[in-house]
């Protein structure tokens, strides 16, 4: 009886055994299943924020493409005070990409220059073609240079008979290169004029002094061209009729000079260039063989590139070159009828292809 009663207490206690093993094994399964419970929540966790991340930064980088998109479709003057908003949106008025899109949605601009200031600071004008409107018109303002370091009232006290007049050279993209002649800056003045160069945005009121040791204002043109490779700008010194000076280059980035041709093979009529297709372009003669062409400055290559001239014009040089919103025109006087003179018109559909030609 006793062996029987105390291997009843061993199994009782076996099973107790057990039983509390099997518990602590549910137990323990419990923890490690809370435990990757855990983990897996965690690990969800890290999702959710890479996708509210994402989410955040693809919303911020959308709002940045439709703040763009509308700010490149303003006209020059309100866009400018923009510039002011915020940092981040000066910073993109700097970028390449901006100014390109800028570009790309651009109206049509001319600026002129008055013939005659009674001022030192000389006043331009904008004429700005809108045709996105349901009523295309053209606006009319007034963009006063700021005051020029070079061209202070000081000057009439030296020679009452010279006024310093600013010369507009050329406009490219909203820049405008301006020229002058004055005094010397210093104070020993043995009647020499002194020469100086500008580039600036009259919009922003922005501008760059250009380094100019020599000038001849007769006797060389000057362009402004984008360098599409180096997203900069650059400008050119050629010569014009009668002059065999080197052609020059000149980068905004830099804003040193260097010397790209030496013996320039055409003779470029004294007028300020006609931009089309991003490019300044002239009219101008081959030295050797007297017939003309109208030539543009490839700001990337720092070369002349020739357009084919339409079919009448292959060797005459009565045409003046105009511009026809982004593409390039002609304008010529046919003098071969003897009792009147005939104006014809031209432009160019294609930039470079000389079969595009059409005759308005």
């Amino acid at each position: 009886m006793d062996k029987g009663k105390d291997n009843g207490q061993r199994v009782g206690k076996e099973t107790e055994e057990e039983s509390r093993k099997k518990e602590r094994v549910e137990e323990e399964g419990a923890v490690v299943a809370m435990e990757e419970d855990v983990e897996g929540c965690g690990a969800e966790r890290e999702i959710a924020n890479e996708v509210s991340n994402y989410a955040m930064a693809l919303q911020t980088e959308l709002l940045e493409d439709l703040i763009r998109e509308i700010l490149v479709r303003l006209p020059a003057k309100p866009l400018c005070r923009f510039r002011s908003v915020c940092k981040t949106w000066r910073d993109m008025f700097g970028r390449p990409d901006f100014k390109d899109s800028l570009h790309r949605h651009k109206h049509i601009t001319f600026i002129l220059q008055n013939n005659y200031s009674g001022s030192c600071h000389e006043k331009l004008y904008s004429m700005v073609y809108e045709e996105g409107r349901e009523t295309p018109g053209i606006q009319v303002q007034e963009l006063r240079l700021p005051p020029l370091g070079f061209c202070r009232c000081s000057f009439y006290q030296i020679s009452s008979h010279y006024r310093p007049l600013p010369r507009l050279k050329s406009s490219f993209d909203g820049l405008v290169l301006i020229t002058v002649q004055h005094p010397p800056l210093t104070d020993d003045n043995d009647g020499t004029i002194a020469s100086s160069a500008i580039i600036l945005n009259p919009f922003t009121r922005e501008m760059k002094r250009i380094p100019l040791k020599s000038y001849d204002e007769g006797g060389e043109v000057w362009g402004i061209g984008y360098d599409h490779l180096n997203r900069c700008y650059k400008v050119v010194r050629a010569p014009s009729h009668g002059r065999y000076s080197p052609v020059q280059v000149l980068s905004l980035r830099t804003n040193s000079w260097r010397t790209t041709i030496t013996g320039f093979l055409y003779e470029i009529t004294p007028r300020n260039p006609v931009t089309a297709n991003r490019s300044s372009h002239w009219i101008a003669s081959n030295r050797n063989t007297r017939q003309h062409h109208i030539i543009y400055f490839d700001a990337s290559e720092e070369d002349f590139r020739i357009v084919p001239p339409p079919p009448t014009q292959a060797a005459k040089n009565r045409g003046v070159l105009v511009g026809v919103g982004e593409n390039l025109g002609l304008c010529m006087i046919d003098h071969e009828e003897k009792e009147k003179d005939v104006i014809s018109l031209w432009w160019m559909k294609e930039h470079g292809r000389g079969e595009s030609w059409a005759k308005l």
